[in-house]
């Protein structure tokens, strides 16, 4: 017989997942066992225009859509105390969703994450948005779209070499172009003030490049707390047990202990 599924502790912070640029819920199936064998509520929800959302409307989706749809979608589940994850892009989405409820969100963990030091784009004016607009020309220069392998190799850019070739192709079959103005549109004023005492973890892939908070020491605070991996841009499927184990040590860690 399969083996039953805990039942979700009502003591135990829940979870909430949210994959970056390009993926949607399921990018996280690996990592959602082991959080759950651990007594947690795991949820995964998907930002609109991505994964089993892809046919929606890309028109009007931007970081503030993306922001609003995750704030919603929380308070619908009526989760308190939550640890939420933002993975890659979603790092800022998360920021603004934890700014949005206050209250809502105890813990915030960035896996690779865009972490926002200011409430402007995510990408600003220069060489960066000049070739991603280049690049979106293609979709109607709106959508970027999939990464080609050279770039999902890059040890500079994403660090995939730690990924199997089942992995790739999972990422290839699911994935899904990505709305450009989520990272060329403003954040909600007040983001990062409104996220500023939300407890945080850095989990930083040592096989991507170097997201700014980890260069940056003025950004840095006393309390956050830093975990490296020995994986590329996307550590769900390259080393998901070891992504769960520093998820769990920030979710089991009382939100006060900084």
């Amino acid at each position: 017989m399969p083996a039953a599924t805990p039942t979700p502790s009502t003591t135990l912070p829940p979870i909430v997942l949210v994959a970056g640029a390009w993926l949607g819920g399921w990018a996280w199936d690996d990592v959602v066992g082991p959080l759950r064998a651990a007594g947690h509520r795991v949820l995964a929800p998907t930002l609109p225009g991505m994964g089993d959302r892809r046919d929606e409307d890309h028109a009007d989706i931007d970081v503030t859509a993306h922001i609003e749809d995750l704030a919603g979608w929380l308070q619908e589940q009526a989760l308190t105390d939550v640890v939420l994850v933002g993975h890659s892009y979603a790092g800022a989405v998360a920021t603004g969703a934890a700014a949005a409820l206050p209250g809502t969100v105890d813990r915030l963990v960035y896996v690779d994450a865009s972490v926002p030091t200011d409430d402007g784009p995510l990408v600003g004016a220069g060489p960066q948005l000049e070739a991603m607009q280049a690049w979106a020309d293609g979709f109607g220069g709106r959508l970027l779209p999939l990464l080609p392998d050279e770039m999902l190799r890059a040890r500079e850019l994403y660090g995939a070499d730690d990924l199997s070739d089942e992995a790739l192709q999972r990422f290839r079959e699911h994935a899904s172009p990505f709305p450009l103005p989520c990272m060329t549109s403003a954040l909600p004023p007040g983001t990062v003030a409104g996220a500023s005492g939300i407890p945080r973890t850095f989990v930083r892939c040592t096989r991507s490049g170097p997201p700014p908070w980890w260069t940056d020491a003025d950004q840095r605070r006393p309390e956050d707390r830093y975990v490296e991996l020995d994986a590329g841009h996307w550590p769900m499927w390259s080393r998901p047990e070891e992504l769960a184990a520093a998820i769990l040590a920030r979710a089991e860690q009382p939100a006060s202990g900084g």
